[in-house]
């Protein structure tokens, strides 16, 4: 009868592997430590006027973003900040490329994008400096790595998450062709709401002459000022003649009064000629524009 002995340096769950639990742990600590916790994140600017992109010069990502950029919304700024998203060189790369950007001035965004891979591949964004380099950013950061499947620890400490980084390009500027649409809704809607506002005014000014008209007519001018005793109304001088009687309501009663005399007619008079100051005619020394 023989006996077996087996001394193990490392025991981990089956189907687990070493990079898998690194993972986990490296989530929980920083979970534990708030960078996680969604009060802290930031909203993006509407209008961005310049954006920088962490990413490979050399990889399709950027072209990506710059072609989706330029086709929503031209006016905003791409600026690269090239860094390796792959390798040894990849984690601290990306530290020193977040702090460039954050020197760089009128940055209004950061996008930290990389393509689709492996865990392996991905792993600079599973780095816990590269986390804290986020976090320690001062301008709002979206994450966009991998595909959407993909999810790293730079994913749950940026401001904003992008499924992929194309997705990203559209969540940072806004569509043109949308704003348009926008304006001239927001155009027909002003001129239906003036028109409104005319139409009710002009009910509303109506509606108080005809009061006015049925209920106080002493106060309306040229209407009861002067009658003839039969009660017509006088508004020319050919309605009466000499020895008529006539009413005159004033402010606070009637006049009884009566015409001597023939009326007469006022004069009319003629509006003054508009003055025309002419303008001396430019000459070769007097150019039109400058």
């Amino acid at each position: 009868r023989g006996e077996l002995q087996i001394v193990a340096d490392l025991v981990q769950p089956e189907g687990v592997g070493e990079l898998h639990i690194r993972l986990l742990q490296l989530k929980a600590k920083l979970e534990a430590e708030g960078l996680f916790d969604p009060s802290r994140k930031r909203p993006l600017p509407k209008f961005p006027k310049r954006v920088a992109v962490i990413t490979s010069r050399t990889g399709a990502v950027w072209h990506d973003i710059q072609n989706i950029v330029r086709r929503r919304y031209p006016l905003v700024e791409l600026v690269l900040v090239h860094t390796p998203v792959q390798g040894d060189q990849a984690p601290p790369g990306v530290v020193s490329a977040l702090q460039t950007a954050n020197q760089v001035s009128d940055i209004d965004v950061i996008i930290v994008a990389r393509g689709g891979g492996s865990l392996e591949e991905l792993w600079a964004f599973n780095e816990e400096a590269v986390a804290r380099a986020i976090h320690a950013s001062r301008i709002p950061v979206v994450s966009a790595v991998g595909h959407e499947t993909d999810v790293t620890i730079a994913d749950y400490v940026a401001d904003v998450r992008a499924p992929t980084p194309s997705a990203a390009a559209e969540l940072v500027v806004p569509d043109r062709l949308a704003l348009k649409r926008r304006l001239v809704e927001l155009q027909e809607a002003s001129h239906s709401l003036v028109a409104e506002q005319v139409r009710q005014a002009r009910d509303l000014l109506r509606h108080s002459l005809t009061r006015l008209d049925h209920e106080a007519p002493d106060v309306v001018p040229l209407r009861q000022l002067e009658r003839t005793r039969d009660g017509r109304l006088v508004q020319h001088t050919s309605d009466v003649q000499a020895g008529d009687a006539l009413g005159i309501q004033v402010a606070d009663g009637k006049v009884d009064a009566q015409v001597v005399g023939t009326p007469t007619i006022a004069p009319q008079v003629k509006p003054a000629a508009p003055r025309i100051r002419r303008l001396k005619a430019p000459t070769e020394q007097m150019p039109l524009f400058r």
